[in-house]
């Protein structure tokens, strides 16, 4: 039963980035669904440069602080704007597909209503034809049934008084 699930959906792709600081090279891991977009956070620094957040002094100037104590990449949440946009549009086209869905089976039940009354209404005037046509064959048996006894006992009549 298991060879007919997938246990990791999606597709991990290496390729080169540019740090957006040092403007070094470094090489990406990121994991991407079956239409290509990243399911993964892709990070834009380096690992030295994301080690060493930079903060504003009271001045204005900047400065570095040493992170070995925090333990914290402070630049990691640059570009988590534009993920989490993403991640929004996603959601928002499930939230609409769902919606046109619920709509399209609305309709569905309507026009399922709709079809189900008029079925109903044809069931209904089949059976009064076919009470007509079964009042028909009854007076059309009897009138016959008539006419043969009628027949039969005339024949008979005539048999017995030659």
């Amino acid at each position: 039963m298991n060879d007919f699930t997938n246990p990791d959906p999606y597709e991990t792709k290496s390729h080169a980035s540019n740090c957006r600081d040092c403007g070094q090279v470094f090489i990406v891991n990121a994991q991407y669904d079956k239409n290509g977009v990243p399911v993964s956070f892709i990070p834009k620094y380096c690992d030295e440069c994301n080690m060493k957040p930079k903060i504003t002094g009271h001045n204005g100037s900047w400065g570095t602080i040493n992170i070995e104590s925090a333990k914290i990449a402070q630049k990691n949440v640059e570009g988590l704007e534009d993920d989490m946009k993403r991640i929004q549009t996603k959601f928002a086209n499930v939230f609409y597909q769902n919606a046109k869905i619920k709509k399209e089976i609305d309709v569905f039940k309507s026009s399922q209503a709709e079809f189900n009354t008029k079925q109903s209404d044809f069931n209904i005037s089949v059976l009064q034809l076919v009470r007509e046509i079964h009042k028909t064959l009854i007076i059309g048996f009897s009138v016959f049934v008539f006419f043969m006894l009628a027949t039969w006992g005339y024949l008979t009549y005539t048999f017995l008084h030659k």
